[in-house]
């Protein structure tokens, strides 16, 4: 005889419980739309205002999603066919030591298709760093050959950060310009 069919009643989560499941999983397809229409705008060179509340951090997701596992302390060790892939890059290193912003600019140059501003052609690298404003100097230093500036754009966290952050990108855009200019 199956378990099931013992005349039990089959066991039921409460309607509490089903009703924060089923918001659970309404905000993640409403997040996972948000994303798809995000990407499809982005391919037409999209330049308007992103959050960060239009992600969740689902790191289970991310996990399963072409993930490649990096290790901060060893930059250059990624898979050979990432090398000298990308035009746009994106970063935001985990701590506004020089150390850390060396490594992560390593990685970025690794991964570069180019090294040159984009000057306004689709040739060159986009690129954008949202970190610390006290290591503002040496993001120069470190992204100075492809045109990296401080920008108007200032990051925001919606816990708050206890750190000054900016947006130092290569190019501008309807979201920002250069600071001080």
């Amino acid at each position: 005889m199956d378990a099931l069919d013992d005349g039990d009643d089959v066991p039921q989560l409460p309607a509490d419980t089903l009703r924060l499941l089923d918001e659970f999983a309404t905000e993640k397809n409403t997040a996972a739309q948000k994303f798809k229409d995000l990407k499809l705008q982005s391919e037409g060179d999209f330049d308007g205002r992103l959050s960060m509340e239009v992600f969740s951090e689902d790191w289970g997701r991310v996990l399963r999603m072409n993930f490649v596992y990096y290790d901060l302390e060893h930059p250059l060790q990624l898979p050979a066919e990432l090398k000298n892939k990308f035009d746009r890059i994106i970063c935001d290193p985990p701590f506004l030591s020089d150390d850390c912003q060396t490594k992560t600019a390593l990685t970025v140059r690794y991964l570069a298709k180019s090294w040159t501003a984009e000057n306004g052609t689709s040739d060159g690298l986009r690129f954008i760093s949202c970190t610390g404003e006290r290591v503002g100097e040496i993001i120069a230093r470190l992204y100075g050959k492809v045109g990296v500036k401080t920008t108007t754009f200032e990051p925001e966290h919606s816990k708050g950060l206890s750190n000054e952050f900016r947006c130092y990108a290569n190019f501008e855009c309807s979201a920002w310009t250069w600071r001080g200019a």
